[in-house]
């Protein structure tokens, strides 16, 4: 029988998954929105890219989260994680503040990942969480560079 802090552990560890799996899709879907919205050709093309890559991300998540419960159905968690923006709560349509909102929300998701490869024991799910970290820092890169 397995320990119940290890079991505890990996519980609190898909919790956060699926919780980063809700943030990843609704991030998404705000960039996916604000490139719809945006007449700038160049905003456009960095805010549909950015919805691909956490397109992608929630995927890569799912699989993970499969892997590590058994489960093939994500029930979106009871509260995002804290901290992180929520796209659904966003104010504003411009430009700028759509970028800002972006930055922030790449910033944290970058410090999130991280957080989780430092407290994870497992090589294979390390390597996941370094590289969705190095992408969400790419992404603030970007945004950085939107904002001049």
């Amino acid at each position: 029988m397995e320990p119940t802090s290890v079991h505890d552990d990996v519980h609190d560890e898909a919790r956060l998954i699926a919780a980063a799996i809700e943030a990843e899709k609704k991030a998404a879907w705000f960039y996916r929105t604000m490139a719809e919205m945006t007449s700038d050709a160049s905003a456009k093309t960095t805010l549909e890219g950015l919805s691909n890559d956490e397109t992608s991300h929630a995927e890569t998540l799912t699989k993970l989260f499969v892997e590590m419960t058994g489960h093939g159905v994500v029930s979106p968690p009871d509260a995002s994680v804290e901290g992180w923006p929520d796209p659904f709560d966003f104010p504003s349509t411009s430009r700028r503040a759509a970028l800002e909102f972006a930055l922030k929300s790449e910033i944290r998701a970058a410090a999130l990942y991280e957080s989780q490869a430092d407290a994870c024991d497992e090589p294979r799910r390390v390597e996941i969480f370094r590289r969705l970290a190095e992408t969400e820092r790419r992404h603030a890169a970007r945004l950085q560079h939107e904002l001049g």
